[in-house]
């Protein structure tokens, strides 16, 4: 720890003492947190970011930048030490700290646990002081805690130091207890007076703003009526015209019908006579002769190249270069350890194979055999995926032709369905229309209600509103009493200590003698002479101690130049045995992969002629099928021919069959007439009982609405009665709190300095005069 300290070039303390004629220690310390805020180590390196930053700040003294460069490295060398700390730090006083300063605090822990003893205690303090008096009062009194550093730290340490360190580390942070001491007394006071300017401040404008305003006056709320919508009418039911009753029909069929009738009879006869000697119709094309059946067997072959699967073929590799390199003394290394792996396998294998009879070839080859075996099946998979993909467009087609026939009825029934859907929407859209005709109405009257209600909850709210005030102002008058009261109190504590620190302390000075010791009595105790002649020695048998360092750092260079040579020329002669092996290897491998090659190509050539040979017989089948179909579609025709003579005579039967059917007709209409009529009426006297009942409903739900909500308002105003209880009892248990934590202190004050503990009183009740031994 201390050898560590005193390593560095320059002593923190030298550098905050001429640091006052470039920088002063507010900006010094401002810039270190800021260099250490900015560094990100995934990004940049701490040498290239210090440098960027101090000339991006036009820092120019040089020990402001060495003393900047070693707080960021230091920070970035005791990351974990110093994260531990700043983190308990945060835990246990989370409700007087900040986030923000957490790079603030991570460079005042590391001056203090790292760098306190050669920053000396004075320099730390004139840090300390530039900054917020608050902020720094928590962290003294954190870091410079026994209690704190044992429970919070110490266990947090020990996972990445040793024990001695870490007890040291905490025994050299509380060495300066009393200093702190004395350094927290005027923290305490800075921020006790800055408290106390902050009170008086808002005092003043408590009673600034009282003598100077008039009181508040309670306006209403400027509330936006609401536009009144037009009140819907009715419409007037539309009147249906009645149609008039059909003319009485003739008995009989008129001249009209006949005429018709009889073109008819002459239509079919002709059509008979037409088609009485029915032939099978046959095209003179499909008898020439034609070339199409060649045209479709070349066009299917070139589709069933164009799908042939065929593996891109590599490169070959290019012949290696004979250019020699040359190995630096790691290369050599690495392939001598190889080497002799290699070695130490073979004499491990040989010595198995004396031991127990029996090696690893049979094995090897074994192995071997099974690759190749299994690399030919592989290569039969491939081959015959290639086949069955093949064979398997024909397959898509028709699916796809089927998918296309499956589409069309799916569209077709989907259309129906969107059609009735569309039916269903409009009656839903017809009564949702009526059902809001008869809620505009009803909504009319609920606005009305609503505004009358508003207006009684304003008139609430005002009501309560000018009683907070009043309790307002009698509460801020009773503050700004007790306040004035205590600030009294407080200049007359603060004048009697200013007075007693005023008072000047004398100083001895004695002439500096080199050849004594300052006789304090230790074990090592030596004059400055003493102390300049011991270092002399020391350096003499450094300097001799590194001259024999140094020869036989020598001996030691020359005997690893010589090993690393003996172990390049044996790298050299096993890298030529190596390389002839590989020859022979590669020459084998190539001949092997001619013979691969060659019966890959006999098993893809016999795969396409078992390919062509079912594509052929998949080709017969269908053109048999095809005249099979032919056959059917002709005798179909045939069949036709024969039943369009019959239709010709149910034609004459049917018409008859039409005529009586048209009279059942008429009847059965006028009988729906009569029923739609009285489903109408039926239908209008229900809409009737439909709506007076809504109307019932919606008045029964609109006096349910009011009760409910006027339950809501006198539930609000219960809870606001009590929310201001509840406050008004939490600032009593607050003022009754800070006055028993002033009682405390006084109490406290009381026991260490009864004289001062006096000056907190009222001046009736203070002594008269000091006690003599506080005078001397």
């Amino acid at each position: 720890m201390k050898g560590q300290k005193s390593s560095t070039t320059l002593s923190a303390s030298e550098m905050v003492t001429n640091a006052a004629t470039a920088l002063n220690a507010g900006e010094l310390l401002s810039l270190c947190e800021k260099l250490v805020a900015s560094y990100n180590s995934a990004k940049i390196n701490p040498d290239i970011h210090a440098d960027e930053c101090i000339a991006e700040w036009k820092v120019t003294d040089e020990d402001d930048k060495v003393f900047l460069k070693q707080v960021l490295y230091g920070c970035c060398r005791y990351k974990k030490l110093i994260k531990a700390l700043v983190t308990s730090l945060y835990h246990n006083n989370s409700g007087c700290t900040l986030r923000s300063d957490v790079h603030l605090y991570s460079v005042f822990v590391y001056l203090i646990l790292i760098r306190l003893e050669e920053l000396t205690f004075e320099q730390f303090r004139r840090l300390c002081l530039t900054q917020e008096p608050q902020k720094i009062l928590v962290l003294v009194n954190y870091v410079f805690n026994r209690e704190n550093l044992e429970q919070w730290c110490k266990d947090e340490w020990l996972k990445i130091y040793d024990t001695t360190f870490v007890t040291a580390l905490i025994d050299s942070v509380l060495q300066w207890q009393p200093h702190v001491a004395e350094m927290v007394k005027r923290l305490e006071e800075k921020v006790f007076m800055k408290r106390r300017a902050e009170e008086q401040e808002a005092d003043t404008g408590a009673r600034g703003a009282s003598s100077k305003f008039t009181a508040t006056v309670v306006q209403p709320f400027n509330l936006s009526m609401s536009k009144r919508k037009p009140v819907y009418i009715d419409e007037e039911p539309v009147v249906t015209l009645k149609a008039r009753p059909p003319p009485p029909h003739l008995d009989g069929p008129t001249p009209t019908e006949l005429a018709l009738e009889k073109a008819r009879e002459q239509n079919r006869a002709r059509a008979a006579e037409k088609y009485a000697d029915a032939r099978p119709f046959r095209l003179r094309v499909l008898e020439r002769p034609s070339n199409l059946e060649k045209v479709k067997l070349e066009v299917e072959e070139t589709r069933a190249e164009a799908h042939a699967f065929r593996p891109v073929k590599a490169r070959p590799v290019p012949a290696a270069s004979e250019a020699k390199v040359k190995y630096n003394a790691a290369a050599i290394l690495r392939e001598d350890a190889l080497l002799r792996k290699k070695q130490e396998e073979a004499a491990k294998a040989l010595q198995q194979y004396e031991s127990e009879l029996r090696d690893a070839s049979e094995y090897l080859a074994w192995r071997e055999e099974m690759s190749k075996a299994e690399e030919a099946e592989r290569a039969a998979e491939i081959e015959r995926r290639r086949i069955e993909t093949a064979a398997g467009a024909e397959m898509v087609k028709q699916a796809v032709a089927a998918k296309a026939q499956e589409n069309k009825q799916t569209v077709a029934s989907m259309r129906a369905q969107a059609e009735l859907l569309e039916q269903q929407l409009a009656q839903e859209r017809e009564q949702i229309e009526q059902a809001n005709r008869m809620k505009k109405l009803e909504i009319v009257e609920d606005r009305q209600a609503v505004k009358a209600a508003v207006e009684k909850v304003a008139a609430e709210k005002r009501r309560q509103a000018e009683e907070v005030e009043r309790e307002s102002a009698a509460r801020a008058r009773r503050l700004a009493e007790e306040k004035a009261i205590e600030q009294k109190r407080k200049e007359d504590l603060i004048r009697q200590l200013r007075a007693l620190d005023a008072v000047q302390r004398t100083r001895s000075k004695e002439p500096f003698d080199p050849f004594t010791s300052g006789n304090h009595g230790l074990l090592e105790e030596m004059s400055l002479a003493e102390l300049k002649e011991r270092v002399g020695r020391m350096r003499e048998q450094e300097r001799a101690w590194e001259e024999e360092q140094r020869a036989r750092i020598a001996a030691q260079k020359q005997e690893k130049e010589s090993a690393l040579l003996s172990k390049a020329e044996t790298i050299s002669k096993a890298r030529e045995r190596a390389e002839a092996l590989r020859k022979a290897k590669r020459a084998a491998r190539a001949v092997e992969a001619r013979a691969k090659e060659e019966e890959g190509e006999r098993a893809r050539q016999e795969g396409e002629v078992k390919l062509a040979e079912r594509l052929q017989a998949k080709r017969r089948a269908r053109e048999e099928e095809l005249a099979r179909l032919e056959a059917e579609e002709r005798a179909i025709a045939f069949e036709q021919q024969r039943l369009a003579a019959e239709k010709a005579r149910l034609d004459a039967l049917r018409a008859a069959e039409l005529g009586k059917g048209a009279e059942r007709a008429a009847r059965a209409e006028e009988e729906r007439q009569r029923k739609a009529a009285e489903t109408e009426a039926e239908t209008k006297a229900k809409q009737e009982r439909l709506r007076k009942q809504l109307q019932r409903a919606e008045r029964t739900e609109r006096k349910r609405t009011i009760k409910h909500y006027d339950a809501k308002v006198e539930r609000i105003k219960a809870e606001n009665v009590q929310e201001k209880t509840e406050e008004l009892a939490k600032k009593k248990t607050l003022v009754l709190t800070e006055r028993q934590r002033m009682e405390h202190a006084r109490q406290a004050l009381t026991e260490r300095d009864p004289y001062k503990a006096s000056l907190t009183l009222p001046l009736r009740e203070r002594p008269k005069s000091p006690p003599t031994s506080k005078m001397r």
